[in-house]
């Protein structure tokens, strides 16, 4: 039986998204490579040669944007950047993909359809990184249901009603202002000189 591994060459172009909810970026400073990568907004996608990342695996601190390891749960977490190829990964030295990894339109899929019992699961094991995605969607959206906003800030300690209310009055207080009426004062266009 044939498998249809697609063979990994130094050339493969290997595609990176950034999965954190800021920016994301990495600098290999060696003889072969001088480079400096950024993933400036989140779920933004790159093409990065096999090689490029082989390279940059041996730099302080990129492996942690790839994985991280969580001390209180005692296992390896996706990171900041996001590898999907799992014979990538593997070449990487990277741990398998996790379970609860999400995109945008999966955190939002989660927010809006999933059950409870499901949700409360993702909160419960999900990475650092995609709990950040989930309290900054559920502000964004901004997220109606009372049961899961309750478990977001039981899981992340953050006050998510409070800052959604907020983000409410914000608005309607912006509103308000664009629609009173501006009073512009018309200046005398003669300037007098000063002592007449």
């Amino acid at each position: 039986m044939t498998t249809n591994k697609k063979e990994i060459k130094d050339t493969t172009l290997v595609p990176i998204w950034n999965i954190c909810v800021g920016s994301a970026g990495y600098t290999i400073n060696n003889g072969n490579y001088r480079i400096r990568r950024n993933w400036d907004l989140p779920n933004s996608m790159q093409e990065v040669e096999f090689r490029e990342l082989k390279a940059a695996m041996n730099e302080a601190g990129v492996r942690q944007l790839f994985e991280e390891y969580n001390i209180e749960l005692n296992r390896f977490e996706d990171g900041a950047l996001l590898i999907k190829n799992p014979e990538v990964r593997e070449k990487l030295g990277l741990s398998p993909l996790g379970r609860y990894v999400y995109d945008l339109d999966g955190i939002k899929d989660l927010l809006l359809n999933s059950d409870l019992k499901t949700f409360e699961d993702v909160l419960e094991n999900c990475p650092n990184v995609t709990l950040d995605k989930i309290i900054q969607e559920s502000i964004s959206l901004p997220l109606t249901d009372m049961n899961k906003i309750t478990l977001i800030e039981s899981y992340s300690g953050k006050k998510i009603l409070s800052i959604i209310q907020e983000k409410k009055e914000n608005e309607v207080g912006e509103k308000t202002r664009k629609s009173e009426p501006t009073i512009v004062k018309e200046e005398n266009s003669t300037r007098r000189k000063k002592g007449e």
